[in-house]
């Protein structure tokens, strides 16, 4: 019954009717795709079911961030709550070698570390906040969570690298930044890859660095070979996608492994039936996506990320550190599940919640442009009286501008995230 009220909701914004059309285009792919395909009603479930959670979440989460800043803090507590519920209901057997925490719990720790150190860091508690991502840094790097540690570790220089000088507004800033990430970055790989080589971690990260770092492309695509591949699957059917459970062309099968050769990585018998054996399976969301459901699913897939971009961009511009460190988590943690992880229990919420976030934010930045005070500028007495002014007058006008500044700062601060007439 509330689905027509959150749709509702999030129509009244520009940007969310572009969102709203993209997964639309994304559902209807989805279903036409299953129809050709003739996939079984639970595959079919399972296809649809990927956009519509994340038009669910979009529009329930622009509903909720529309209406102030406790709704706001009640809804993030309750999702985190509710997240990490749901992981912890989750069977894990002792039979299988499934890690609770590089599968269930690290992604949702990170993201609450994120959070409470965002809101450290409006506190002015950078101390605390800088030690307990400090703190989850070196857990995942210890518990072998690799991935989780980069995203961990970029959140948390972009963060710091924004928060300096936040009294200066500037573009500049944005590129420094960026500039100053990938020193970071290349940083961090030849440390955990000097660390790894030299047996300072286990010995099971010390064999994976062996193994995938002799790949041509280094340590990424040797962790996920597929990638370099998955354009064989693709270029078969590109407009409309393969299905879920549509077995793959022996011809097909063969052109992917030789892919897989020719960038170093040695294959055996147990590759085919792990990328073949039921389906499809390249471990990547967006090339995966892209193959069963075809073309269609891109804008919905890469519009959500566009919109967290901008918003990262908007906030290192602005030097406003708590928003950095929340889309500097959104983006590399949907880049990185983009591109190298297949689609988590998660993915959907995470990427609805998230757009929506950066929607309301780049809304509340173009409102406040548009309501910011213009500084006047007195023309000059002139003392003949032709075409000047009396006196007098500059004094009375400058109160007159200093009465219509006080008003336009205190009609930006009653405008909330309620407010859209900067979106319509």
């Amino acid at each position: 019954m509330i689905s027509p009220v959150i749709l509702a909701a999030a129509w009244r914004w520009r940007t969310g009717r572009a969102c709203l059309v993209f997964v639309a285009l994304w559902l209807g792919a989805a279903g036409a795709t299953e129809v050709v395909t003739e996939d079984s009603m639970r595959d079919a479930a399972y296809a649809l079911s990927r956009p519509l959670t994340v038009g669910l979440s979009f529009c329930g989460a622009l509903w909720v961030f529309e209406h102030g800043w406790t709704a706001t803090r009640v809804y993030v507590v309750s999702l985190v709550t509710g997240l990490f519920a749901a992981v912890a209901l989750t069977p894990w057997s002792s039979n299988t070698e499934v890690d609770p925490w590089k599968y269930g719990y690290g992604a949702l720790v990170s993201v609450a570390v994120i959070l409470l150190s965002a809101a450290l860091f409006g506190r002015s508690r950078s101390v605390a906040a800088v030690l307990l991502i400090a703190a989850t840094c070196v857990v995942n790097l210890i518990l072998g969570f690799r991935s989780e540690f980069l995203v961990v570790s970029i959140t948390a220089a972009m963060g710091l690298l924004a928060a300096r000088h936040k009294e200066r507004k500037s573009w500049k800033r944005v590129v420094m930044v960026g500039a100053s990430l990938c020193g970071i970055a290349s940083a961090v790989y030849v440390g955990y890859g000097y660390l790894a080589a030299n047996g300072h971690l286990d010995a099971e990260q010390e064999m994976k660095w062996a193994r995938q770092s002799g790949v041509h492309g280094g340590l990424l695509v040797g962790g996920r070979p597929e990638i370099a591949a998955s354009i064989v699957i693709i270029q078969d059917s590109p407009i409309m996608g393969r299905g879920i459970a549509s077995g793959v062309d022996s011809d097909i099968r063969a052109a992917f492994l030789d892919r897989l050769r020719s960038v170093g990585v040695p294959l055996h018998e147990g590759h085919v039936s792990y990328y073949f054996g039921r389906g499809l399976y390249v471990h990547s969301v967006l090339f995966q996506l892209w193959a069963e459901t075809g073309i269609l699913v891109l804008p919905g897939l890469l519009t959500p990320l566009f919109l967290v971009l901008s918003a990262l961009a908007v906030a290192i511009r602005n030097g406003a550190g708590p928003p950095v460190l929340v889309f500097s988590l959104l983006f590399a943690r949907l880049g990185w599940d983009l591109m190298f992880s297949p689609w988590p229990r998660l993915h959907g919420i995470l990427l609805g919640t998230a757009a929506a976030a950066a929607v309301v934010y780049l809304s509340r930045h173009r409102h406040a442009m548009q309501h910011k005070p213009v500084e006047h500028q007195e023309e000059p007495h002139d003392a003949g009286g032709n075409g000047g002014t009396d006196a007098r007058q500059p004094a009375a006008h400058a109160g007159r501008v200093s009465a219509f500044t006080r008003r336009s700062v205190r009609s930006a601060a009653r405008c909330g995230p309620g407010d859209h007439r900067a979106e319509r």
